[in-house]
């Protein structure tokens, strides 16, 4: 089965070596391999682009018909040892939800091409007109209102292509993550930005970066009007396993809300990172 690898742009981006090495020294990558499932930490990440840069990156976008058959098109998307996206084993991850999310800043913050004239506000909002999947797991207690938030999962990154289930059935609490309370927060509803910023769900997808989370709201509140950005969750009654699925984010139109109730046995999108280049990707459907 072909990859299918859908150009975001419509048009090719060229940067120089000079700017590329430029950005990259100040917007450092994760290691290599890095995969492991950490409880999210205090500290803000480096804060997202505010002002026009003259980089702009090339956004891939891998999907099929369930989560095992995009992680395998994802596997084989670029060659071993690409440094431009986060590697496991020297192959392309899936991005955890905030690695997604502060992709949509970066990219909307980019206001002008490599060549210097500017974008247009369609253009920059490209990465919010889709949705994507992630890494980022969500872990069910049957039948109560407590689950996990697991920023990089490894149970989700090492599926088998052939894997159809809807869940994967793990033990609960086995997965290193973050313990939520479906109660101590609005779950299943739009929300305003100030209940937004104060979200459990929201904060743990962001790994508890208040700085990366403001910038996003900002965007997505700026772009859209009303309550936005729920997060939805499986119904406690209707889990009676411990089932792990990965979290989702939905587009704009969609009021880019977030969600752990889709079946991995669902179709499955991935944003695939690399570099500008003078290569045209393959275009097709949404």
């Amino acid at each position: 089965m072909n990859s299918v690898i859908l150009d975001l742009t419509g048009t090719r981006k060229l940067a120089t070596p000079e700017q590329l090495a430029a950005y990259l020294k100040a917007h450092p990558l994760p290691p290599s391999g890095t995969s492991g499932s950490t409880t999210p930490q205090s500290n803000p990440s480096t804060p997202p682009i505010t002002e026009s840069s003259s980089l702009l990156w090339n956004y891939r976008l891998i999907k099929d018909n369930n989560y095992g058959l995009a992680l395998q098109e994802l596997r084989t998307a670029l060659p071993q040892g690409n440094a431009f996206h986060p590697l496991v084993s020297g192959f392309p991850r899936p991005l955890k939800m905030k690695e997604t999310l502060q992709s949509r800043i970066e990219d909307f913050n980019t206001s002008h091409n490599p060549d210097g004239t500017e974008r247009s506000i369609e253009d920059r909002k490209r990465l919010f007109l889709r949705w994507f999947s992630s890494c980022t797991g969500i872990h069910y207690k049957p039948q109560t209102n407590k689950f996990m938030i697991i920023p990089c999962c490894d149970r989700l990154i090492t599926l088998d292509s052939s894997f159809s289930d809807s869940f994967v059935d793990v033990p609960y609490g086995t997965l290193p993550g973050l313990e939520l309370d479906r109660t101590q927060s609005k779950y299943d509803l739009l929300l305003t930005k100030q209940e937004l910023l104060q979200h459990k769900g929201w904060i743990a997808l962001f790994e508890n970066d208040a700085v990366l989370l403001q910038a996003y709201a900002d965007i997505v509140f700026s772009l859209k009007k009303g309550n936005l950005m729920g997060f939805w969750l499986r119904p406690e009654i209707d889990v009676t396993s411990q089932e792990l699925r990965a979290v989702y984010v939905n587009s704009l139109s969609s009021d880019s809300f977030a969600g752990g109730n889709v079946d991995l046995s669902s179709n499955a999108r991935f944003l695939l990172k690399s570099p500008p280049s003078s290569q045209k990707f393959l275009g097709g459907a949404k």
